[in-house]
């Protein structure tokens, strides 16, 4: 008998069984690259959004108008009308409308009724919010910051020398806690924080 060229039906199947468990291999490990690809993109969308929000935030605090409380000239100017360490207040014109900020049932908020806004829910997810004051260390125009006596709640009489105040917000994305940090040079305080 001559010699045969070719497979044998044994070795066919043999190669079949072989191809079939790399490719199943590869497929898991695409299946799964995908399913993470989307996990992170879906994270990484929510910590830009409330990224967003606390910049929004920033702004609008960084940008805060001075109020005077009464005509008296003794009375010094200020831009935080209130400070907590779960909440801030602070001015947005020279007749003292004014915002609040603060955190209820894992939600930032915002409170602009008395500018004729309403309240808001800023973000939702947050899982801790705080507010660090700051207040000038002199009387000098421009001159370095030191925390408040309670960075916490700053008193009547440390209020109109604030100069900074620093955010910390922990969120959850998809279970897991980001944490978001921003320090705001007030603007238009009456007193500067020397850079």
């Amino acid at each position: 008998m001559g010699k045969r060229s070719g497979f044998t039906l044994i070795e066919l199947v043999v190669a079949l069984l072989v191809s079939t468990f790399v490719m199943s291999a590869l497929l898991t490990t695409m299946v799964d690259t995908a399913r993470n690809d989307r996990a992170v993109q879906g994270m990484s969308d929510a910590e830009k959004g409330a990224r967003e929000q606390l910049d929004t935030l920033v702004d609008h605090v960084r940008n805060a108008q001075q109020f005077k409380l009464d005509s008296d000239v003794s009375q010094p100017y200020r831009v935080i009308a209130a400070g907590a360490g779960d909440s801030l207040t602070y001015y947005t014109d020279m007749a003292g409308g004014s915002v609040r900020y603060y955190l209820a049932n894992r939600e930032l908020r915002r409170d602009a009724t008395l500018i004729g806004e309403g309240e808001t829910v800023v973000f939702t997810d947050v899982d801790s919010l705080e507010f660090a004051y700051y207040k000038v260390d002199s009387l000098d125009y421009y001159s370095g910051v030191v925390l408040c006596d309670d960075p916490h709640a700053p008193t009547a009489s440390e209020i109109p020398d604030l100069a900074r105040v620093d955010i910390s917000v922990t969120t959850s994305v998809d279970g897991q806690p980001r944490n978001l940090f921003s320090q705001i040079r007030l603007r238009n305080s009456p007193r500067k924080e020397r850079l």
